[in-house]
């Protein structure tokens, strides 16, 4: 929400996106359509996490 908001949030590393490493943590992204990210209607990140991907990751 606060990326979709922002003017200056340009690039791709401003906000999770195809093209950063969405596939290693997150189940399912942002949506988009001609260029712009579509901001959800539910609540939260506006993604789903891949809770045991982010367990495989975790710094013991």
């Amino acid at each position: 929400h606060a990326a979709a908001a922002a003017r200056n949030c340009v690039l791709g590393s401003d906000f999770v996106g195809s093209w950063t490493r969405e596939d290693d943590l997150i189940l399912e992204g942002l949506h988009f359509e001609d260029g712009y990210a579509i901001v959800p209607q539910k609540p939260g990140l506006g993604c789903e996490l891949d809770l045991e991907a982010i367990e495989r990751y975790r710094i013991r």
